[in-house]
C-alpha cells in the first residue's frame, strides 16, 4: 500500500486503486477517516518515529521516515531491546543463554488491551531481561540484551 499527498488532502493505493482519505484524530488519539466510501473509527498510538494504529482488532505499525536522516535498525542496536509503546511485561518466552533462531518469539507484552509479541531479528542469545512478568514499562525502555 502507498500513500501520497493529492490536490484534495492524501489518497492510498490499496490493490491498485487510489482511494481518497481524510480525517481526524482527537487529543486522546481517537481517530475517524474516511477511506473512500467507508467511515472507520481506529485508535493511535504514537512512540518515537512509530505510529500503532489499532481498526478493528488489528494492529499497524506506520513509521515516520525522514528523508534526511539515516534509517536506524534493530541490527543498528544488537545489544538491547526497546519497548514500542507503554505496555505491561505478561511472558518472558525465551531464556537466557540459549541460542534462538530469527523470527523465534522472546517477550510477549499487553499494550491497549493487545498482546505485542517481541521476536529475534536474527539468530542470537538473550543475553538478559530488563523486565519482569507482570512490570509496567514504558515507551522506549529497554527490555532485553540480545548478542
Amino acid at each position: 500500500m502507498r500513500a501520497g499527498r493529492t490536490p484534495n488532502g492524501f489518497a492510498v493505493t490499496v490493490n491498485g486503486r487510489l482511494v481518497p482519505v481524510r480525517g481526524t484524530l482527537d487529543d486522546y488519539g481517537e481517530l475517524q477517516a474516511q477511506l473512500g466510501d467507508r467511515h472507520v473509527r481506529a485508535t493511535v498510538v504514537e512512540s518515537g518515529e512509530h505510529l500503532y494504529l489499532f481498526l478493528e482488532g488489528r494492529r499497524w505499525t506506520l513509521t515516520r521516515i525522514d528523508p534526511l536522516r539515516p534509517h536506524s535498525t534493530t541490527e543498528d542496536h544488537p545489544a538491547g531491546f526497546a519497548a514500542p509503546m507503554p505496555g505491561k511485561i505478561i511472558a518472558l518466552l525465551a531464556k537466557p543463554g540459549v541460542t534462538l533462531e530469527k523470527g523465534a518469539p522472546i517477550l510477549v507484552m499487553e499494550a491497549m488491551k493487545m498482546e505485542h509479541t517481541v521476536c529475534a531479528p536474527r539468530k542470537g542469545v538473550v543475553k538478559s531481561f530488563r523486565c519482569a512478568v507482570g512490570q509496567q514499562v514504558e515507551a522506549g525502555a529497554e527490555l532485553l540484551e540480545f548478542e
